[in-house]
C-alpha cells in the first residue's frame, strides 16, 4: 500500500532530451529538493532517441532512486503528458501533498524549490504558486498574469498612454517586484499546485493540446476559492 508523500515533480519532454538532462542536473544538486521528493519525466512520444538519452542519463548519474522515466507511445499534448506523469506519481508513491510542474527547458536555481514549497505551506489559502522566471543572466521574464479580458485586449492593442493609464488595472501582465504577489495565473514553466486543489477541481484539461492549460487550471482553482501567487524568491 502506498502512502502520501510531500512533493512530486513532473517534467514533460518532447524532443528536448538535452534540456531535460540539464534540468535534472540542476535538481540533483545538494539540498535543492526536499528529502523524499520523487520526479517523473514523461517522454511525450517524441519519436526520436529522447527516451534512450534520458534513461542513460538517469542511470549514469545515479538518479534511479528519485527519478522515474515514463515513455508514452504517442504525443497527446502537454496537458495529457502532465496528467500521465501525475498518474504515475500517484501509482508509484501515493498522493503527493504538493506537485511541481516544471518545464524541460528550465534550470532550477539553488533554493528555488524549497522557497516555493515553504511559501505554499505557510499560506493555506494558496492553491497554486509560481516561480520567478528569468534568463540565465538573471533578467526577469513575464511569468505572472491577470486573466484575459476585453479591457486587457483593448489596452494591449491600443498602447496609447491615456488608454493604458485608464485600463492599468486590467493589464494582462501586472507589475511585479521582489515581494510575493497574488495574481490570477502563473506560468506553468514552474508551477506548484496543492494536491487538495487537484483533488477538488481535477488536473489539466486535456482538451488543450499546448498553451493555456495552466490558465484554465488557475481559473478553475480560483472559482473553487483558491488563490494563486507569484513567488519571486523562487528563481528558475
Amino acid at each position: 500500500m502506498t502512502h502520501p508523500f510531500h512533493l512530486g515533480i513532473v517534467i514533460v519532454n518532447y524532443r528536448t532530451a538535452g534540456l531535460v538532462i540539464d534540468c535534472l542536473k540542476s535538481l540533483s544538486q545538494p539540498s535543492v529538493m526536499p528529502r523524499g521528493t520523487q520526479v517523473v519525466v514523461v517522454e511525450g512520444g517524441s519519436g526520436d532517441n529522447s527516451a534512450q538519452l534520458i534513461g542513460d542519463a538517469i542511470l549514469a548519474n545515479g538518479w534511479l532512486h528519485q527519478v522515474e522515466l515514463l515513455s508514452l507511445e504517442s504525443n497527446g499534448g502537454f496537458a495529457f503528458a502532465n496528467n500521465r506523469g501525475l498518474d504515475r506519481l500517484r501509482a508509484l508513491h501515493g498522493e503527493p501533498e504538493y506537485v511541481l510542474f516544471l518545464n524541460p527547458d528550465t534550470v532550477v536555481r539553488p533554493g528555488a524549490v524549497n522557497e516555493l514549497l515553504a511559501y505554499v505551506e505557510r499560506m493555506p489559502e494558496v492553491g497554486i504558486a509560481g516561480s520567478r522566471l528569468e534568463d540565465m543572466d538573471g533578467t526577469p521574464q513575464a511569468c505572472a498574469f491577470r486573466f484575459p479580458s476585453v479591457a486587457a485586449e483593448l489596452e494591449g492593442e491600443a498602447r496609447i498612454g491615456a488608454i493604458s493609464r485608464l485600463l492599468h488595472d486590467w493589464q494582462v501582465v501586472p507589475e511585479v517586484g521582489d515581494e510575493p504577489l497574488q495574481v490570477d495565473w502563473v506560468s506553468g514553466a514552474s508551477m506548484m499546485v496543492r494536491s487538495r486543489v487537484l483533488q477538488e477541481i481535477g488536473s489539466f484539461d486535456e482538451g488543450y493540446f499546448l498553451y493555456y492549460e495552466e490558465v484554465d487550471l488557475c481559473r478553475r482553482a480560483a472559482m473553487a476559492g483558491w488563490s494563486c501567487h507569484h513567488v519571486p524568491a523562487s528563481r528558475v
